[in-house]
């Protein structure tokens, strides 16, 4: 049996990162596969590990402003978190109020009715009398941000410098610790860039409810991988994966000889220990995961638990920012 509890850890509030750091002070711990030795480094100076024909593959979707206040037409108050548009008049979304079925919610210059309501997998559906779109959401909503960022952030605050593709309700946020300067001077030095575009919901934060976590059910998220990026990835002379999210892309299209397929769709691909990496790379970016999650559970798939709470309790040693606005952390393999 695969126990979540022994993926339960503590952290001291204040160690939860509430704002973005200038990103010259992002911190990376590098931790060594092989010889299991912990460096500490400035993101900043993250070239040092690279060398001319590698290539740092990232996820270029772009968050959008999914929060909106609204209230019912009884006047009571809701917050809508609008997660993926079924069609021109239908969002699913997550609904923070009381609510029943048939409730109708006053949004400005629209409205709207709760058509399905399935708590238990935190859907509901609600169909607008209007249509719906991207650009009327970011007038009038706001930043997606986690529960445990207690202060508000502009949106450019939640968003990578590779944003591109809107369709996130969460940000991809190891790509948050470069900066265009950076970018500009790894390609300089002959790195490469690939970009996989994989929408994040917010299933990537959900702890796992099942005391066994093989039996969890893991959340769907879309993706996509165009030829001309999926021929950098497979040409590189070492790739540097960006994140769990891009993590998903590439273990989801890759094939029995670690070469990456183009390709579009639903992945609910569930890496936990006990999972054989398909894609070879040379080292994985990440951030600093919440306790009981299947993010935690990728990491320890790579690293093993022992390594993983030893590697975290260092960086608590050494006050490192945990979680999406937190430190980086990158395992060599």
């Amino acid at each position: 049996m695969g126990s979540i509890e022994d993926y339960n850890y503590y952290l001291p509030r204040e160690m939860i990162a509430q704002y973005i750091e200038p990103k010259d002070k992002h911190k990376l711990l590098v931790y060594d596969l092989k010889t299991k030795k912990i460096n500490h480094e400035m993101f900043k100076d993250i070239g040092k590990y690279m060398k001319k024909g590698d290539v740092i593959v990232v996820n270029k979707t772009k968050v959008y402003k999914a929060k909106i206040p609204a209230k019912k037409d009884t006047g009571g108050k809701v917050t809508i978190l609008l997660t993926k548009k079924i069609n021109e008049n239908e969002w699913e979304c997550i609904i923070e109020g009381k609510t029943k079925l048939g409730d109708k919610i006053i949004f400005p210059g629209n409205e709207a009715v709760l058509i399905e309501r399935k708590p238990e997998i935190y859907k509901f559906v609600l169909k607008f009398k209007k249509s719906f779109n991207h650009d009327e959401i970011e007038k009038i909503g706001e930043t997606p941000l986690p529960p445990y960022i207690k202060k508000e952030s502009p949106l450019q605050d939640y968003q990578t410098v590779f944003a591109e593709d809107v369709g996130s309700v969460a940000a991809p946020t190891a790509g948050f610790h470069f900066s265009e300067e950076l970018v500009e001077k790894l390609k300089k030095k002959g790195v490469k860039f690939a970009y996989v575009c994989l929408h994040v919901g917010l299933g990537t934060f959900a702890e796992v409810k099942e005391k066994n976590y093989k039996n969890h059910d893991i959340h769907s998220e879309e993706f996509y991988l165009d030829k001309e990026n999926a021929d950098v990835i497979n040409n590189a002379e070492g790739i540097f994966v960006v994140g769990t999210t891009t993590m998903r892309v590439l273990e989801t299209l890759a094939d029995e000889n670690s070469k990456i397929k183009p390709g579009r769709g639903i992945t609910k691909i569930y890496i936990y220990p006990g999972y054989n990496y398909k894609i070879k790379f040379k080292a994985f970016i990440t951030n600093f995961h919440l306790p009981k999650t299947t993010l935690l559970l990728m990491v320890s798939a790579l690293m093993g638990k022992e390594e993983l709470f030893r590697t975290y309790k260092e960086a608590i040693g050494k006050n490192y920012r945990f979680y999406s606005f937190g430190d980086a952390m990158m395992i060599k393999t």
